[in-house]
């Protein structure tokens, strides 16, 4: 009975731990300019896209602080 409660608090840990840092990741941002640091823009054929990044950056995209 103990070792079923364990897996199931393993796994509810296992699952929202990387849901949970990844919002905070994604709601940094740049102290200077207010601009997310996880996202970056991208301009493609004229166009101006945004990508969200997996890894963060020392500088901002958008301001360069």
């Amino acid at each position: 009975m103990l070792a079923n409660n364990v897996a199931k608090g393993f796994w509810v840990i296992f699952l929202l731990g990387p849901m949970i840092f990844g919002r905070y990741l994604m709601s940094l941002k740049c102290p200077k300019c207010g601009a997310p640091i996880m996202r970056n823009e991208l301009h493609i054929f004229g166009l101006n896209n945004h990508m969200w990044k997996p890894i963060p950056v020392k500088h901002c995209s958008k301001c360069g602080h």
